[in-house]
């Protein structure tokens, strides 16, 4: 994937249909909000983006189709995502939609349906019943939801900065603009950032779920598995050592 930058305006691209088409992404701020889909011209593409690349201005000069606007629109946070009943769920763009900015929309829904399958399964086999199954959901989801939420925000941000906080971004940055493929600890390339990598690629929303239910059953923040040291939780384990283990000890139910 390559981002390119300019003055409050971005540009992803990225292979699709196993490389067969290039996929582009155009992002910038309008004057005036934007609550539907709107047709563009051609021309006020090219005014929008001409101080880019020349190899992105002579890619959009190659366009052939109709162009659309599509706002970018949110959800909440909210204070619930489910019915009083308990019988009714929100997962997905329903309980918390997010800007595009980190690419975690339908990822961060189908973290929320592992989950559910996970608490569900132990409300069918009669551990927990369905109200705690439910409020595990909401307990453990909606922080993650929310932290995503915010940091697509921010991304979005600083991928749209102009004059001298964009010359911060960029010289914060020169390590991995080098083109020596340098990794830097800390970086506000967040998609580049070992951090936030780990924190949203090595989420196991599925070993998340089977951990709330254990510590629901055990009644007490820390598990100690047979055979583990009993000062270390199991969570702890997963995100250090169990990613890479092969003998990893998967929570059953």
């Amino acid at each position: 994937m390559d981002v390119w930058m300019d003055n409050g305006a971005y540009i992803i691209t990225y292979p699709i249909s196993a490389g067969k088409d290039l996929n582009m992404v155009f992002s910038h701020h309008t004057p005036d909000p934007v609550a539907n889909v709107q047709p563009v011209g051609l021309a006020e593409v090219k005014e929008q983006y001409k101080n880019f690349d020349p190899r992105i201005q002579k890619v959009i000069s190659m366009i052939d189709h109709p162009i659309q606007r599509w706002p970018l629109l949110v959800t909440g946070p909210l204070k619930s995502w489910s019915s009083a009943c308990k019988r009714v769920v929100l997962i997905g763009d329903a309980a918390h939609s997010m800007v595009n900015h980190m690419a975690q929309g339908a990822a961060t829904a189908m973290e929320d349906g592992v989950f559910l399958g996970v608490v569900l399964k132990a409300v069918i086999q009669g551990s927990i019943n369905l109200k705690t199954a439910v409020d595990l959901y909401e307990k453990e989801r909606m922080p993650r939801a929310r932290r995503k939420q915010e940091v697509s925000f921010l991304n979005g941000e600083i991928w749209h900065l102009s004059g001298e906080a964009a010359k911060r971004r960029d010289a914060a940055m020169a390590t991995e603009l080098g083109g020596e493929g340098k990794v830097q600890m800390r970086t506000p390339n967040l998609h580049g950032d070992p951090g936030m990598m780990r924190e949203i690629y090595s989420y196991d929303a599925g070993a998340h779920a089977a951990f709330a239910v254990e510590k629901e059953l055990r009644g007490r923040e820390a598990v100690a598995e047979k055979g583990w040291r009993k000062d270390i939780r199991k969570e702890t384990y997963d995100s250090v050592v169990g990613w890479f283990a092969e003998d990893r000890v998967e929570a059953k139910l």
